[in-house]
């Protein structure tokens, strides 16, 4: 049975990223400038059962999420805010 990731998952993740991405000081000025504190947001096809999707990042109309049924972050555009528009897997 499946089981929603816990948000100490995204953050380790996310620590991750920034230690990997301060080797590179001009990509770790683009992920300061559009990542987020974790959030839930909703997703209507599939992320109902586990609460929604972490969503780590935002670029224009564009969020960056967790898909723990996939185990892998996606993109997906999104109209209202705290709503992924689309389910990506892989």
């Amino acid at each position: 049975m499946w089981t929603p990731v816990h948000i100490n998952r995204i953050l380790k993740d996310m620590e991750y990223c920034n230690n990997i991405l301060f080797l590179r000081p001009d990509c770790l000025k683009f992920w300061e400038y559009i990542k987020i504190q974790p959030e839930k947001w909703a997703e209507k096809t599939m992320g109902e059962e586990g609460g929604g999707f972490w969503v780590v990042g935002i670029i224009g109309k564009s969020a960056i999420y967790y898909n723990d049924i996939e185990e892998g972050y996606n993109f997906s555009s999104f109209a209202t805010y705290g709503e992924i528009d689309h389910y990506h897997p892989n």
